[in-house]
């Protein structure tokens, strides 16, 4: 059998060589198939070059779509849907937004380049109403299935506030920019800026040795002094999950509540100790806290979730009938 696999190898080298096409098309891969989409996108984006035929274009691309949906081993991803969605708009098909919903918009991890990509789309709808709510959809979309918003999409709705009067931004955004630009330009303008600081130019850790440890800044940013001297195993503070809105301060331009502490909850307090205690056998052990002293011959189920009030416990109790047995 080896020499049947190195004859045929040696046959399909000589049919590649010679350049006359063997009987069996080659495989086309799901990356050549991202390459091919991309050719499309690349074909059709000059609308004033000679060749530009949208209805071609169209065509060929619907088959090459054919095709890979026939071939089941293919497997498709968002990019192939984005480079489609590019096509779409580009042959001014406007089809390519309710594409997105049917295709992509549940199904595949998506982000701000496939709205970037409908913007001009929306900007060619029939008048400016639709246009206005296309884009406030897309926005919800981002804030349903939270995608973050580039900038680049930001600015390319700000640059149509005039026409469509959709807001991107937060006025506290907009304040805290304007506020920061002027005392940036301000800075810049002053010469002064330029002479060296003994006092607030020094470098940050010139120390022998990293003299704060692990840490986290709070919800100020501030981190404070990560290293206690007299308590030298100090963790990071718990991982935070990510705060939205009021609860996420800007930095330098608002103002702080200085009386409340983010500090997380304390954890109970000398562990190091109580771990000596247990080496020397002052502590019970820790199969007896976790097992029990005493094994139940039929032990109950644990139930290892609490009762909640929204729990509908007194169901089961309030009938003339005992519940036994597994129901």
């Amino acid at each position: 059998s080896e020499m049947c696999i190195r004859d045929s190898l040696q046959t399909l080298i000589k049919s590649k060589a010679s350049g006359s096409p063997s009987s069996a098309p080659e495989a086309i891969t799901a990356s050549l198939y991202l390459q091919i989409l991309k050719g499309f996108v690349r074909e059709s984006k000059d609308r004033s070059a000679a060749n530009f035929n949208p209805q071609k274009t169209m065509r060929d691309l619907a088959g090459v779509i054919q095709q890979m949906t026939s071939d089941p081993t293919i497997v498709w991803a968002g990019d192939m849907h984005l480079e489609i969605m590019k096509t779409m708009v580009q042959c001014g098909t406007m089809m390519a937004n309710s594409y997105f919903v049917t295709n992509v918009l549940r199904k595949f991890d998506w982000n701000c380049t496939f709205l970037e990509a409908l913007y001009p789309e929306y900007r060619r709808a029939a008048d400016v109403d639709t246009w206005a709510e296309l884009t406030k959809r897309a926005l919800v979309w981002t804030a349903r299935y939270d995608v973050p918003v580039t900038e680049e999409f930001k600015r390319l709705v700000e640059d149509d506030y005039a026409t469509i009067k959709v807001q991107v931004r937060t006025f506290r955004e907009l304040a805290v920019f304007q506020f920061r630009n002027v005392e940036e330009e301000r800075v810049a303008r002053d010469p002064v800026n330029l002479l060296s600081n003994p006092y607030t130019d020094f470098v940050a850790h010139a120390l022998p040795f990293p003299d704060r440890d692990v840490g986290y800044p709070n919800e100020y940013g501030d981190i404070g002094q990560w290293r206690n001297p007299s308590n030298p195993a100090k963790g990071p503070n718990h991982h935070a999950p990510q705060m939205y809105g009021e609860n996420l301060k800007a930095y330098t331009s608002e103002w702080r509540d200085p009386t409340n502490p983010a500090a997380p909850p304390a954890m109970p307090n000398p562990w190091e100790r109580k771990y000596q205690q247990y080496a020397r056998g002052q502590h019970p052990s820790y199969d007896m806290t976790y097992a029990g002293p005493n094994p139940e011959i039929f032990p109950e189920r644990k139930v290892f979730r609490q009762k909640t009030r929204w729990d509908q416990f007194d169901i089961n109790k309030q009938s003339k009938y005992k519940m036994m047995g597994a129901h």
